[in-house]
C-alpha cells in the first residue's frame, strides 16, 4: 500500500502566509478590551493593507475614544530582513519606531503584542508538526514553533492551522517556564468577496485574565487604497 509523506512545517506555514488575502484590503475594527471581572472597554480603529507576496503594509489608525483618535501604527512586514515598525502618537506630533524587543511589548494596552499585530516570519521559528486534529469540525494540521532569537519571551508556541484554507484557527503561547500564557482563537470566518476572511479573533491572556476582542466589518478587497497612507513621514494625516 503506498504511503504518502507528512508535508514539512516549514512548509504548511509559509502556506498560510502566502494564502490569498487579495492585493489590498480596508477594513473597520471593534476592539473590545475585557477585565478578569468582565468589565469592557471598546476601542474603534480603521485598518489598511497593501500586499505583494510576502511582503506587506499594514496601518491601523484609532478612531475612538478620542483621547486615542488618529494614533496609529504602521508595518512594513518583509521576509528577508527585519521588520518596520512605527507607531504616531498625535499628542507627540511624530512617529516612533519600534525596533528589537520592543516588538514584543503589548500595543497600547491590549493582549497582542506589536509581534502578535503581524509581520513575524516562518523562518524566525522551528517548526515541528505534532499530526491533524478535528477542530470545531474541521481538519487542522497541529504545529510547535520554537522561536530562533533569544530575547522572544515565549519557549514555545502550538498553532492548530485548517487543513483547506491555511488559516490560522487557534494558538497556543507557552512561557519561559513552559506555562501557558496566551491562547488566540478565532471565532468567525466569512467568504468574502470569495476570499476567507476571519470577521472576529480574540487574544486571551490566561494568566492576567484579560482578553482583547477584534471584530472586522466594512471589509473590502481589491479597492484603490492610496500610497501614501503606508509612509512613516504621512502618518499625521489621518485616513478618511
Amino acid at each position: 500500500m503506498e504511503q504518502t509523506s507528512s508535508p514539512d512545517a516549514l512548509t504548511l506555514m509559509l502556506a498560510e502566509k502566502l494564502r490569498d488575502t487579495g492585493n489590498n484590503e480596508r477594513a473597520d475594527i471593534s476592539m473590545i478590551l475585557i477585565d478578569a471581572k468582565g468589565a469592557q472597554r471598546e476601542r474603534k480603529l480603521i485598518r489598511l493593507r497593501v500586499s505583494d507576496g510576502r511582503e506587506q503594509k499594514i496601518r491601523l489608525q484609532f478612531q475612538f475614544p478620542p483621547d486615542l483618535r488618529d494614533t496609529a501604527l504602521l508595518l512594513h512586514d518583509h521576509s528577508d530582513r527585519d521588520d518596520d515598525r512605527w507607531l504616531y502618537l498625535p499628542t507627540l506630533r511624530k512617529a516612533k519606531r519600534i525596533s528589537g524587543a520592543q516588538k514584543y511589548r503589548h500595543f497600547l494596552g491590549t493582549d497582542f503584542t506589536y509581534d502578535e499585530l503581524g509581520g513575524r516570519e516562518p523562518e524566525e521559528d522551528k517548526h515541528q508538526l505534532l499530526g491533524e486534529e478535528i477542530l470545531d469540525n474541521k481538519v487542522v494540521y497541529k504545529i510547535k514553533s520554537i522561536p530562533i532569537e533569544q530575547e522572544n519571551p515565549y519557549q514555545y508556541r502550538l498553532t492548530w492551522l485548517e487543513k483547506t484554507t491555511s488559516i490560522i484557527l487557534k494558538e497556543e503561547y507557552f512561557d519561559r517556564h513552559g506555562r501557558l500564557k496566551k491562547r488566540m482563537l478565532v471565532n468567525n470566518i466569512q467568504s468574502l468577496q470569495g476570499i476567507p476572511t476571519i470577521l472576529e479573533r480574540e487574544m486571551q491572556d490566561i494568566q492576567q485574565q484579560h482578553r482583547t476582542v477584534l471584530k472586522f466589518s466594512q471589509v473590502k478587497y481589491n479597492t484603490d487604497i492610496s500610497s501614501r497612507f503606508f509612509h512613516s513621514r504621512q502618518l499625521d494625516r489621518p485616513i478618511k
